[in-house]
């Protein structure tokens, strides 16, 4: 009798470890894609620049005003970089797959259309990019 009362002690422990390990693994993957598609904004990126340094040093009305211009030319420079390297990236992935589809046969051609297809969708819902046209 006792082995049957250890038995569902551990049992409703285990479930209550699996509960806390599914809810805690989803959280922390909604918590990564927020963070993840408000690192990509900029204008959030230059004010929380400008923030933490108001915060930190408290600057004077005059050097906030100078600080603020210096902040928003270097986040034009950043995001024009990384506008650049998107680009860059997303032509790479587009020759990379025509080079793919050469070594393929046609059924493989297909599901290979499917994936791309899936993909240019995936980038497009989760991080508003486009790829080049194929």
């Amino acid at each position: 009798m006792k082995l049957w009362h250890y038995g569902k002690i551990t049992l409703v422990l285990s479930l209550v470890f699996c509960a806390g390990a599914v809810s805690g693994s989803l959280v922390t993957a909604h918590v990564i894609k927020k963070a993840l598609e408000n690192s990509l904004k900029f204008d959030h990126w230059t004010t929380g620049a400008m923030d933490v340094l108001q915060s930190k040093l408290n600057l004077k009305p005059a050097q906030r005003e100078r600080v603020q211009v210096i902040i928003d030319q270097m986040g034009r420079e950043i995001k024009g970089a990384f506008s650049q390297a998107i680009d860059q990236t997303g032509q790479s992935l587009v020759r990379s797959q025509r080079l793919v589809d050469q070594e393929l046969d046609p059924g493989q051609r297909v599901v290979h259309a499917e994936m791309k297809r899936q993909f240019r969708a995936d980038l497009k819902t989760k991080l508003n990019i486009d790829l080049p046209p194929e």
